[in-house]
């Protein structure tokens, strides 16, 4: 959450990008308040490296669905 890209930022962006799942299946969202984890999360989605490699919402909600119950 730095002005420079760090090796945390991107350790930790591939488990991020799978809160969209998280919230479709079990309504646990980022929490408005958390405006400047948003913003990071929204600037990381923007990175050229990130949309080369990271995975769908949809690769996500097919490997979570066995945990959910309703699926």
């Amino acid at each position: 959450m730095g002005s420079e890209i760090s090796l945390v930022d991107l350790q930790y962006m591939p488990f991020i990008e799978r809160f969209p799942c998280y919230e479709e299946l079990w309504g646990a969202s980022i929490p408005e308040e958390c405006t400047r984890f948003r913003e990071w999360f929204e600037t990381m989605q923007k990175r050229v490296s990130h949309e080369k490699t990271a995975n769908s919402i949809e690769f996500h909600m097919q490997r979570y669905a066995k945990y959910n119950k309703a699926a």
